[in-house]
């Protein structure tokens, strides 16, 4: 039986939006969190009649926000919409979004400048260079409204002004990402000429104070006391313990680990291809220990056509040493939702020496993750210390 367009808007192309989370690689929880808010969306275009020719983001938020979903995942549904009709958009099916910027004005012009400036220069991802000019443009809003103005003008009391009325709010914001994204705004036109001073280097950092918390690092006798955890015999132990080790010899991050390919292990050369941060692939050495452990996992294991290192299969109920709530810590660290000092950063500062005030721990991690600008790893601690 055919459906109609007004019972159905979205026909198949929910079907192919499936199709194409599971190619990349998303969880089939995570799937199903997408074909619910999709189907609420579905239905509510039915339901107003909105072709899908007439659905944009701004349209597909506004419809989301009118379903019977839950209220308190409303951030979570607004994400999800807007990448389903990216998708749509990346097909020709629906609306692109308008340029929030007139590409032939001179904020437009600066706009596209400092984009190839982070695309070229910086290797930034795209989520990373979208993010950087929204801070960007909220900051030249500020102290210009809507024209550009004479970039000469902006002095420091103008940044510290604008992150004083951006952090003064209930509750209060402590992402450190506004300091950075307008560090690396100032440096672009200090860089460029378009500013006679680095404004950059006056750029106070968002106050984090903590109260009682998990440990920045792990030590190396912690580490090893959770590798002897992870170690234990069946195919989730040997993986677990192969992945891990990745992150405790060679300070990757969650992404790289599960980003390795089959291919992009050279056995005969002892090094292993690690896919990083702006795109950059780098070659390192593969410890011996690894090595083994890879080894074992892929021949007993990975009986998987994917050229994917890490397959996730879904573990037994019980599995030997391992409680339900220890599964479910082990598998959130490999999926990089713990990407936090108390886990991922925490392994790999462990490698280096705990409890270092001068901050060489972190700049020899910063080595080991292949930092763009390694002498400039430990400036933070540098400047912390010297405030104390």
């Amino acid at each position: 039986m055919k459906t109609s367009k007004t019972s159905n808007p979205l026909g198949t192309y929910l079907k192919q939006f499936q199709e194409h989370l599971e190619r990349q690689f998303y969880r089939p929880i995570t799937i199903a969190d997408y074909d619910r808010c999709l189907t609420a969306l579905n239905s509510k275009m039915a339901e107003l009649r909105v072709s899908l020719e007439e659905l944009d983001e701004d349209t597909a938020v506004d419809l989301i926000a009118k379903s019977d979903l839950p209220s308190c995942r409303a951030k979570h549904n607004r994400f999800m919409v807007h990448s389903f009709v990216k998708f749509l958009v990346g097909l020709g099916v629906a609306k692109p979004t308008p340029e929030s910027v007139p590409a032939d004005t001179e904020r437009g012009l600066l706009k596209r400048a400092y984009e190839e400036y982070l695309r070229r220069q910086r290797g930034l991802s795209e989520r990373t260079i979208f993010h950087s000019w929204r801070i960007a443009d909220r900051f030249l809003t500020f102290r210009f409204g809507e024209e550009l103005g004479n970039l000469l003008e902006i002095k420091a009391a103008d940044i510290t002004a604008f992150l004083q009325h951006a952090t003064t709010r209930k509750p209060p914001l402590r992402d450190k990402t506004l300091s950075s994204h307008l560090r690396n705004f100032f440096r672009y036109l200090f860089r460029d000429g378009k500013t006679t001073t680095n404004l950059s280097l006056g750029i106070p950092s968002v106050a984090q104070r903590y109260g009682a918390r998990l440990p920045r690092h792990f030590t190396p006798e912690q580490v090893e006391t959770l590798l002897k955890a992870i170690r234990i015999d069946g195919p989730s132990g040997r993986r677990n313990y192969a992945m891990v080790l990745l992150i405790a010899r060679l300070g990757l991050r969650a992404p790289e680990v599960i980003a390795i390919q089959i291919d992009d292990i050279d056995w005969r050369a002892g090094e292993i291809i690690v896919r990083g941060k702006g795109k950059r692939h780098d070659c390192v050495p593969l410890p011996p220990d690894v090595g083994e452990a890879l080894t074992d996992y892929i021949r007993q294991d990975r009986n998987h056509v994917t050229r994917s290192l890490r397959h996730w299969t879904p573990p037994a109920s019980s599995v030997q040493g391992w409680s339900g709530a220890e599964l479910h810590f082990a598998e959130r660290v490999l999926q990089g939702w713990f990407e936090a000092p108390c886990a991922i950063r925490g392994i790999a500062y462990a490698s280096a020496q705990p409890g270092d005030e001068s901050g060489q721990a972190r700049r020899t991690v910063g080595r080991d993750r292949r930092h763009a600008s390694p002498p400039f790893a430990g400036v933070h601690d540098d400047l912390r210390k010297a405030r104390r």
